[in-house]
C-alpha cells in the first residue's frame, strides 16, 4: 500500500523533516530555528504514537456539568487539539486569536504537569483552504519565543468523494485530514484552487438554468450569503447554495411549481465536483504531508450498497461498510484515521458508540495513527459549537 511505503519511509528517515523545515523557512524569509515549534513529518509520526485517547478530549461531551464537560482541561489531560477552524473559513477565531489561547493553556499546563508531552499540540485545519495554516506560520516565524511552549501542525480539512462501487451504491462526500503539508507548495495550491473554480462555474450554471424557472439570483449575492460558499469549501457547498434558493422562494409560485426540476438541478454535484481521497492523497504526499479520514462517525453510511456488504464479527452491515470505506481510505494513501475526533451530543445515538468501536478495531487491526480533536467552530479552543462565557473561558485557559 503506498501509504504503508511513506508511513515506513518518513518513520526512518529524519532528514525530510530538516528539508521540510528549510522549505517553510524559504517561504517565510525566516531562520529556520525560528520554527522549532513546527511540528515535521517524521516527527509527527513520532508524535502522535505517544497521545492517549483522553488526550484528544475535552471530558464527558454527555454531561451537562461543566467539571465534568471539561474535566480533562481542568485537569490538564486534554494536550492535544487536531481540528480547529479560524475565519479563513467558518471558524470564529481569526488566526491570532487562537494561537494566543494556545499559549496561555499551554503555559499554565506547563507551570502544572511535567511529562514528556509537549504543553499543548493544535493544528488549523480550515475547509479547503491553507490560508489560515500560512498566517500561523508567519506569525511563529516572527516571534518563536512567544509560541516555544507549543507545537503546531499544519493543517487543512478536504472535501473528497469516496466512490468505491463494491462498497457504495453511489458516491458520497465527506471530510479528509491533511497535516504536515507545505502550505507553500504550488501543486497542492494549484489543486486547491482549481476545484474551487470548478464548483464555482458549475454553481454559476445552475444559477443561470434557474431563470428559466423565474428565480433569478446574482452569484454575487449567493455567494455572500454563506462563508463555505464564498471560498468554495465544505463538503456542502451546493448543498449550502440550494438551501439558500430553497428558503427565499419556499412560498413562490415558481419554486412550487418547478421543485423536482430545481431539486436535479443540484442532484449529484457535490460528489461530481469533489476529488477521490486518492488524488487528494497524491498531491499531499508531494508537499511532504499525510492524509486521513475525518469524523468517521459522521461518515454518509445510507449509501452503503447492502447487496455487495456483508457483515461480519457481529458488525451490521452499516458497520461494516464503515470498516471497509477506511480500509479503502488506507489503500488510497490514508496513514492515519480520525478515531478521536470529539463528537457532541448533536451527533449522539445509539449507533455513534459502535461505529466509534468499528473505527478504533479497525485503527489497531491496520496499524495506522489514530488523531483527533474538537472540531472547533467558536471563539476558544475548547469546544466543538458551544459557546463560552468570558469567565469560563478564563477557567478553562488559566485554572
Amino acid at each position: 500500500m503506498v501509504s504503508k511505503i511513506k508511513f515506513k519511509n518518513y518513520t526512518i528517515n529524519n532528514n525530510i523533516d530538516c528539508e521540510y523545515k528549510n522549505k517553510l523557512a524559504e517561504n517565510l524569509c525566516c531562520p529556520v530555528e525560528n520554527l522549532a515549534s513546527v511540528v515535521a513529518p517524521a516527527e509527527f509520526i513520532g508524535l502522535i504514537k505517544k497521545y492517549k485517547p483522553e488526550n484528544f478530549y475535552t471530558g464527558d461531551f454527555l454531561s451537562e456539568n461543566f467539571n465534568e464537560l471539561y474535566k480533562n482541561v481542568l485537569n490538564k489531560t486534554f494536550r492535544i487539539n487536531l481540528h480547529m477552524h479560524t475565519i479563513e473559513s467558518d471558524g470564529r477565531l481569526t488566526v491570532e486569536e487562537l494561537l494566543n489561547q494556545a499559549v496561555v493553556y499551554a503555559e499554565n499546563v506547563k507551570s502544572k504537569i511535567n511529562n514528556d508531552l509537549p504543553s499543548f499540540v493544535i493544528s488549523i485545519t480550515d475547509h479547503d483552504s491553507l490560508e489560515g495554516t500560512k498566517k500561523a506560520l508567519k506569525l511563529i516565524a516572527e516571534n518563536p519565543n512567544k509560541f516555544k511552549d507549543i507545537k503546531f501542525i499544519t493543517g487543512i480539512e478536504f472535501s473528497v468523494k469516496l466512490d468505491n462501487e463494491k462498497i457504495l451504491k453511489n458516491p458520497l462526500v465527506t471530510d479528509l485530514m491533511g497535516y504536515c503539508i507545505n502550505p507553500y507548495d504550488a501543486d497542492l495550491n494549484n489543486f486547491l484552487q482549481n476545484t474551487k473554480n470548478s464548483r464555482n462555474d458549475e454553481a454559476q450554471k445552475i444559477l443561470l438554468k434557474l431563470n428559466r424557472f423565474g428565480i433569478n439570483e446574482s452569484w454575487e449575492t449567493v455567494k455572500n450569503s454563506h462563508v463555505l460558499i464564498k471560498i468554495a469549501g465544505s463538503m456542502a457547498f451546493f448543498d449550502f447554495i440550494k438551501h439558500y434558493i430553497f428558503k427565499k422562494y419556499k412560498k413562490t409560485p415558481e419554486l412550487i411549481k418547478y421543485r423536482e426540476e430545481i431539486e436535479k438541478l443540484f442532484e449529484g454535484k457535490q460528489s461530481k465536483f469533489s476529488p477521490t481521497v486518492r488524488e487528494v492523497a497524491n498531491v499531499i504526499n508531494k508537499s511532504y504531508g499525510f492524509i486521513g479520514l475525518a469524523h468517521p462517525g459522521r461518515i454518509h453510511l445510507s449509501k452503503i450498497d447492502e447487496s455487495k456488504v456483508f457483515p461480519t464479527k457481529n458488525r451490521d452491515f452499516r458497520q461494516e461498510g464503515l470498516y471497509l470505506l477506511l480500509k479503502d481510505s488506507v489503500f488510497q494513501g490514508a496513514i492515519f484515521v480520525e478515531s478521536n475526533y470529539f463528537y457532541t451530543m448533536r451527533h449522539f445515538s445509539e449507533e455513534l458508540h459502535k461505529l466509534v468501536e468499528v473505527t478504533a478495531l479497525f485503527c489497531e487491526e491496520a496499524n495506522i495513527l489514530k488523531t483527533g480533536g474538537t472540531d472547533g467552530h467558536r471563539a476558544n479552543i475548547f469546544t466543538h459549537t458551544l459557546d463560552l462565557s468570558e469567565n469560563e473561558l478564563n477557567l478553562l485557559l488559566r485554572s
